[in-house]
């Protein structure tokens, strides 16, 4: 009968404080938010009507790759602008791109839309 109690208290010693450092860290929820900032349209094959929207975001997904740097693998929070193409709801998923400013991913959105034109932003107040 005393095997099974010393196996259990090797187990514990093992893994208890393990578990409990698990247990502590302070597990932060943070709520992905999405607002639409600019949308255009763009014709597709020289035939097709489509849309195009500059999203921004609080939210970078990473790579996950382990082969690749942490700026690129690891998911981000922050303040970043990307290119949403079709129609957008809020419930769409973010598609493409993590620029810093409005102005650069336009610049992105330029070049894989090249008839894109830019509806007039409203000022925000």
């Amino acid at each position: 009968m005393q095997a099974p109690v010393t196996s259990f208290r090797i187990i514990a010693c093992m893994y208890l404080p393990l578990l409990g450092a698990l247990c502590a860290r302070e597990l932060v929820l943070v709520k992905i938010v999405e607002e639409l900032i600019v949308s255009g349209k763009w014709l597709y094959d020289e035939a097709v009507d489509m849309e195009a929207h500059i999203i921004k975001t609080n939210f970078k997904p990473g790579s996950g790759d382990h082969e690749d740097e942490p700026v690129v693998r690891e998911d981000r929070f922050g303040e970043f602008y990307g290119l949403h193409i079709g129609a957008y709801s809020n419930t769409s998923t973010f598609q493409g791109g993590a620029y810093s400013s409005i102005e650069e991913a336009q610049k992105y959105a330029s070049t894989v839309c090249p008839s894109l034109v830019w509806n007039k932003r409203e000022p925000r107040t």
